[in-house]
């Protein structure tokens, strides 16, 4: 199977991002979904949603965290924005979330890669690993 279209088992997936700077945590729980692949660059990249959950006695607070990750050839972690909501659709070179389009609702990719830092939902997302 060529390397730009390999899906990635869980475990590959946290060992790669283990092993490549990934600030997200993977105790409580944690779940990846692929959600395709994107063009970028001149590159196929594999997009995944990630949710994680930290788990607590019951009555104590809950705490979440929803990220979307970019891989280049499946081997590379390139980076992670942090979102409020699963994206709806993946296009060519888009990443498309059910917000308004004048509040930002996409991540674009361009002739230059994935963009350091956007606006989606009205909030600053920054691409950091």
């Amino acid at each position: 199977m060529h390397a730009a279209t390999h899906r990635l088992t869980f475990a590959m997936l946290r060992r790669l991002l283990e092993s490549q700077g990934f600030s997200g945590g993977f105790e409580g729980r944690v779940h990846i979904s692929r959600l395709g692949q994107m063009d970028c660059a001149g590159s196929k990249l594999q997009v995944y949603y990630y949710t994680w959950e930290e788990t607590h006695p019951p009555g104590l607070a809950i705490h979440a965290a929803y990220r979307v990750l970019f891989f280049k050839d499946s081997t590379t972690y390139l980076g992670q924005y942090k979102v409020g909501d699963r994206p709806k659709l993946l296009k060519s070179n888009k990443l498309v979330f059910n917000y308004s389009e004048s509040d930002g609702n996409s991540i674009q990719c361009d002739q230059n890669g994935l963009p350091e830092s956007l606006q989606a939902n009205g909030e600053d997302l920054t691409l950091f690993k």
